[in-house]
């Protein structure tokens, strides 16, 4: 799969957030976010590409609900004994303003 160029910028950012896809719920870390997609990780995601997601993410004092679409996915590596860390690059598909002020105000930070 070809990438796709990025036009906005990503910010570090460590937020909770769930990930729901058909009747399975998982919890995850954001790792970045940005206007138009986010990176999360966890344990245990085994999600393919090309799925469309909802994303439930905790701001500082605000919940923002995402419907997204799994872009790429990769595994990394544990230490032997552990369970592997998905991570997962999600597209925003929808968004509500108050996410996208949020991000933008991360610029500034």
């Amino acid at each position: 799969m070809d990438r796709i160029p990025r036009s906005e910028g990503r910010f570090k950012k460590n937020l909770t957030a769930s990930v729901r896809y058909k009747d399975r719920v998982f919890s995850c870390v954001t790792k970045n976010i940005s206007r138009t997609g986010i990176y999360i990780e966890a344990i245990g995601l085994n999600l393919n590409s090309e799925r469309n997601v909802q994303v439930s993410l905790v701001g500082e004092d605000s919940l923002f609900k995402l419907g997204g679409e799994i872009i790429w996915n990769k595994t990394i590596p544990c230490d032997p004994g552990l369970s592997p860390i998905e991570g997962l690059g999600i597209k925003i598909t929808d968004a509500p303003s108050e996410y996208l002020n949020f991000v933008e105000y991360q610029r500034y930070l």
